[in-house]
């Protein structure tokens, strides 16, 4: 019986004790694996290929990148007959065949494809996932080792896009409170300490049957620190507040000592030093939108140069341990140099050959190691960009 198959799968039995997951699943993450569209016949098939094929995939903190790492579906907008896939919903660019897991990696896919299909992947194996609709593109999620939900075939980040319409629709209301992707990692997060995450609910539903309000408040503000992250329990203590009966002294007392401690917190972390900072030579020479790319990931920018130079300026003197960039699609820099402004002028720290690049054929992440002397400006000067395989119009894109 298939169901038998996967839940040796969850035991560690198939992947091989030694890369079983760590972390029970939680009720709530269940479901994006139970809730697989995908048919058993499917998810034996694509089993039998990773056992047969690629083995070292077996494994729950890597089988989410199996499509990505190993190309199982190549990207694709034409077939071999030079049918486009956006014909009729796909189905003269299948040809006819059902937009199963074997034809998606026989005929290639289009972002919504292949993200169709690594999240299928991981279902076979037991490990949660849900395709995720961003702007113009679809990415997936899948939960890494039952401890952390990864973003893969990714554009756009965490802050844009959620569980992909009319995919797993119902197990989305009823396992999270909103649609939104961090709300998944947020639920996975509550629901990984099931006893506080019971009793805040138990709290929270008691709550507004107390009439005395200072008892009602004091129920709620116990509840957010039994389970800080059950995202439900903020409305009904903003309510509980707003109250004109709501003990003010109170909510100054124990509130405002967490928000100093939270304050204080953020200048103890390392910050991301180029974030909305001022961005030069992209406007007159290097294409629009510069400011994307100090945006924290909430967008990307793209040039149709194919070489050029972009400046961020840090607004004052910063010490800098790594910088990362997150490339878009496949228009990538092949050749660059890192420049920094030290000492009122630029010196050459670091070129291509120095970046750590991660997933290196589509949506690339890659990161440099840092530098000594305290920066004030960071230019890149990019050259070899590589032809978007969307609009065909942009060469280098961020």
């Amino acid at each position: 019986m298939v169901l038998l198959d996967i839940a040796a799968t969850l035991g560690g039995q198939t992947m091989g004790s030694s890369s079983s997951r760590s972390t029970p699943l939680t009720h709530g993450s269940c479901g994006m694996w139970l809730g697989s569209w995908a048919t058993d016949e499917e998810l034996v098939w694509a089993r039998n290929l990773i056992r047969t094929e690629h083995p070292e995939y077996m494994d729950p903190n890597k089988i989410g990148t199996a499509v990505s790492d190993i190309r199982l579906v190549r990207y694709s907008m034409k077939n071999e007959k030079g049918v486009s896939i956006f014909t009729r919903g796909g189905r003269d660019f299948y040809e006819g065949n059902p937009e199963t897991m074997q034809t998606l990696m026989k005929y290639g896919a289009a972002c919504g494809g292949i993200s169709k299909f690594g999240t299928q992947m991981s279902q076979a194996f037991g490990i949660p996932g849900l395709p995720v609709g961003q702007p113009g593109h679809c990415a997936y999620m899948w939960l890494k080792n039952g401890t952390r939900w990864i973003i893969s075939n990714d554009i756009w980040g965490w802050g844009v896009g959620g569980a992909h319409w009319p995919v797993q629709y119902s197990l989305t209301v009823q396992y999270s409170w909103r649609s939104s992707s961090p709300f998944f990692q947020m639920m996975l997060h509550a629901q990984q300490n099931p006893a506080a995450y019971h009793l805040s609910e138990k709290m929270r539903i008691v709550a507004p049957f107390i009439s005395d309000p200072t008892l009602r408040y004091e129920v709620l503000e116990d509840a957010t620190t039994v389970c800080p992250y059950n995202y439900d329990l903020y409305y009904d203590l903003q309510e509980a507040i707003s109250k004109e009966t709501a003990p003010r002294d109170l909510v100054e007392k124990q509130m405002l000592p967490v928000l100093q401690d939270h304050y204080n917190t953020l200048f103890e972390v390392e910050r991301d030093v180029a974030h909305r900072k001022n961005v030069g030579n992209v406007t007159t020479s290097f294409g629009k939108f510069g400011r994307h790319l100090v945006d924290g990931g909430m967008s990307h920018w793209a040039t149709n140069f194919t070489q050029g130079w972009v400046e961020i300026d840090l607004a004052y003197p910063c010490t800098i341990n790594s910088v990362e960039i997150d490339w878009w699609g496949l228009s990538v820099s092949n050749d660059y140099d890192v420049l920094a402004h030290i000492d009122g002028e630029f010196v050459k720290v670091h070129s291509r050959k120095d970046e750590k690049r991660t997933r290196d054929w589509f949506n690339p992440k890659g990161k440099l190691p840092g530098w000594d002397g305290l920066t004030m400006k960071v230019r890149l000067e990019l050259r070899g960009g590589v032809l978007d395989v969307w609009s065909k119009a942009f060469y280098i894109g961020m």
